[in-house]
């Protein structure tokens, strides 16, 4: 907001609501006037809502179609609680009163109660303030009285403090804070949608997103935390955070956000409470309502830096409230991948806030795909795809489409032809039945996975295959092969990855992605060995090799 929309309040200059004012007499006219105090004296300087900087709710309003006379707008913090406000007090205010303004910067909240507030910024999220001005109280202070409001709005709209069968009207009580939405009740037609979306790749960036180390490696618990041994998503594992009243049960790991796009992450959760979403300290983002096994992604392209990205389960009732997580990854932007590539779809389209229906077709052949707003598709087979999305809401429909947006590149592959021309190479066991012989081969590469194949032909390969370098293993097995075990094993330094029987190992030695292969072959008596001279070895990656 403060990039985009004029910024109100200079964050020095001090404001002020009115509280209460508790005073009796005999003679009920003579009583109200005492509580409406319009000389503006009294539960004044007590209300301090701190030295703050922030958008006019007007400039807020404006952003999507601003309101018309005698239509009304609803601003709802995150615990429930509700506003109403007239058009004229956010457009027609005058300067005794001032504006209506959502404040998202406060610093040093005054004297009422000294250690409530931090210096450092609210800790009570966004908060609904009015700059009045300074003309009416003898302190010299901008406040907002209640005489300002007796006189600026309709009774219906004025707060009172009930106290018994006594009613005291106050200012604080509209101070709305953890502002979480600003609804305009307004009669116009909702506009059709304008269609657009935008995609990312996935990164490497968040640790054990998909949990399937069977713990919580890489992140940090609190509270009722578990690892959900059922499959909610994928593999064996999903998170699941149980939540009773007052125990809020989170995760959380510090991530790199310079260069990510959005976060995507799987959620099941049901209407107990809600998800939410901190990143550092600040709330991001609440979710209340039920979801049954959906992906849904949180935008992140305006942070940079070393940030905590924490997911809370929160009881808001006094049901213990559950929700589990899954594929939990980091998406950078882009369209150009090798195969097989995820996309991250994240739809971008206006007036969608009530939108009643999304349809991706993900290659455009005129078969709809998907049907949620956001979702991940994996492109296998390389080529260049056209992506539709089309959108709906009580509006009308629109249709976007982006030709040639996807790009998938076929993996590359280097062919090694064993027959002696390496420097070297000897695939004779030595007396133990055992060749250790290294064959010092360098390449240069960017890739996240490869297939290894060791064959007597180039038709007949047997194969092991290897996804993400340094995080496992596979193996070629059977009477048929060259070897009774023949693994493909990852080493980075002088630290393995695996058991210790190997027909290839990956090297990192001179520098990132430059890799040394070297070949053994671990036999017992009565296995065939290899000969130098009539084997091949073929090795496919994914990704760029130099």
């Amino acid at each position: 907001m403060a990039a985009n929309l004029p910024v109100l309040g200079d964050g020095s200059t001090h404001y002020y609501h009115q509280g209460p004012v508790f005073l009796d007499d005999p003679d009920p006219e003579i009583e109200e006037m005492l509580r409406w105090n319009p000389e503006e004296d009294v539960n004044v300087l007590e209300k301090d809502m701190g030295a703050i900087k922030g958008t006019n709710i007007k400039d807020l309003c404006d952003l999507v179609g601003g309101l018309n006379a005698g239509e009304v707008i609803l601003v709802k913090a995150e615990d429930g609680l509700s506003r109403s406000f007239a058009y004229e007090n956010v457009y027609g205010y005058s300067a005794t009163e001032g504006p209506m303004v959502l404040t998202w910067y406060v610093d040093g909240l005054g004297l009422y109660p000294p250690e409530s507030y931090p210096d450092t910024g609210y800790s009570d999220g966004m908060r609904l303030v009015w700059l009045a001005d300074d003309s009416t109280n003898p302190f010299g202070v901008n406040a907002f009285g209640n005489w300002d409001w007796h006189e600026a709005a309709d009774p219906v709209y004025y707060y009172y403090y009930q106290s018994g069968d006594e009613l005291y009207p106050t200012t604080t009580g509209l101070s709305v804070k953890y502002v979480s939405d600003i609804h305009l009740l307004t009669d116009d037609p909702i506009p059709p949608p304008e269609a657009d979306f935008s995609s990312s790749i996935p990164g490497d960036l968040i640790t054990n997103g998909d949990f399937e180390t069977g713990d919580f490696s890489g992140w940090t618990t609190e509270n009722g935390t578990t690892i959900y041994t059922s499959t909610y998503k994928v593999g064996s594992y999903s998170a699941r955070l149980m939540a009773p009243p007052g125990s809020p049960a989170s995760i959380e790991q510090s991530v790199d956000l310079t260069d990510v796009d959005v976060i995507s992450y799987w959620c099941k959760r049901y209407a107990y409470g809600e998800l939410r979403i901190y990143i550092d300290d600040t709330q991001v983002a609440a979710y209340s309502d039920a979801l049954d096994r959906q992906y849904e992604t949180l935008e992140v392209s305006g942070y940079s830096g070393i940030k905590t990205v924490k997911f809370q389960s929160y009881a808001t009732g006094t049901i213990t409230n559950t929700l589990y997580l899954d594929e939990i990854t980091d998406f950078g932007l882009g369209t150009t991948g090798y195969a097989p590539l995820t996309i991250q779809f994240v739809d971008e389209s206006q007036y969608m806030e009530k939108g009643t229906g999304w349809e991706w077709d993900i290659d455009n052949d005129g078969t709809t795909d998907y049907t949620t707003k956001n979702p991940q598709h994996t492109y296998t087979s390389p080529g260049t795809y056209s992506v539709k999305l089309t959108v709906t809401n009580a509006g009308g429909s629109d249709t976007v489409v982006k030709t040639d947006y996807i790009t998938v590149l076929a993996p590359e592959t280097i062919d090694v032809d064993a027959t002696g021309e390496i420097a070297g190479w000897d695939l004779t066991p030595n007396s133990d039945n055992v060749n250790n012989t290294a064959v010092d081969l360098s390449i240069t590469t960017t890739a996240s996975s490869w297939d290894v194949k060791v064959s007597d032909t180039s038709e007949n390969p047997h194969k092991g295959h290897m996804s993400q370098w340094v995080e496992g293993t596979s193996w070629v097995t059977g009477g048929e092969y060259l070897a009774t075990e023949m693994q493909v094993k990852a080493q980075s330094g002088d630290s393995y990855v695996g058991a210790n029987s190997s027909a290839v190992i990956l090297d990192e030695s001179d520098g990132a992605g430059t890799y040394d292969l070297w070949f053994n072959q671990t036999t017992v008596p009565g296995d065939v060995s290899l000969t130098s001279g009539v084997y091949r070895v073929e090795i496919t990656f994914t990704g760029s090799v130099n």
